[in-house]
């Protein structure tokens, strides 16, 4: 992760132009949270490209596997191979995990100055993820269905994509400072994998998962007419 965020930056001193902003954000939900750092050139007028790295927690639930009976070979699976090792006396029941990882991402977006202080933004984001998933998982034993749970810890790495748009309201306080505010519309896919097949029931790192977002940019180069 840190190298990919040296990486990020170090390209900045190669690719600054008049009209250009860094930024840097924080986004998070009720069970979530995570950081991002971008670029963004404008490319003609009032619209701009958006390229940066995220990194953070993506996700986190708990999952109910529902098994069918008490007979292992009757019993539901999870998206993790490494979950669905069963033996002749155990079953899975469900799982909780922590979905922690980066994305690298990339789009364009469109901003609207609506006065000298105030500016809105709309992007059209696409990112990949990678994800290390920190997990429990309960089992019951086929013989005593209403006994305890035996727990099981793994720590598996799964890919995503998600697509989606986003909007801001950007606030100038000075000439080069921009404090923004907004809410991401990511739509997550997961990628299959050996170790990861993805299932049909929710999951934290699956369908629609909003973030507010709150930001500060910096504009690049000497020239500050087109503000976003």
């Amino acid at each position: 992760m840190r190298w990919l965020l040296l990486c990020f930056l170090g390209s900045l001193t190669f690719s600054v132009v008049a009209q250009s902003r860094i930024a840097m954000e924080a986004n998070c939900t009720f069970v979530r949270g995570y950081l991002s750092a971008f670029y963004c050139p404008v490319v003609l007028q009032h619209y701009y490209i958006k390229s940066g790295v995220s990194w953070g927690n993506f996700g986190r639930d708990f999952v109910s596997v529902n098994p069918v009976g008490t007979d292992p070979a009757n019993a539901a699976v999870s998206p993790y191979h490494a979950m669905n090792r069963f033996s002749d006396s155990l079953m899975l029941e469900g799982f909780f995990s922590r979905n922690n990882g980066i994305s690298i991402e990339t789009g364009m977006g469109r901003f609207w100055e609506l006065t000298q202080i105030h500016t809105i933004r709309i992007d059209f984001q696409l990112k990949w993820y990678a994800m290390e998933d920190r997990i429990g998982a309960f089992y019951i034993h086929n013989n005593d269905p209403e006994g305890d749970f035996q727990l099981m810890r793994f720590k598996i790495w799964h890919f995503g994509l998600s697509i989606g748009p986003e909007v801001f309201h950007a606030i100038r306080v000075s000439p080069r400072l921009t404090v923004y505010y907004g809410l991401k519309l990511p739509f997550l896919f997961a990628l299959n994998s050996a170790d990861y097949q993805n299932q049909s029931y929710e999951m934290p790192t699956k369908g629609l998962r909003p973030n507010l977002t709150l930001g500060l940019s910096c504009a690049l180069g000497k020239k500050q007419s087109a503000e976003k």
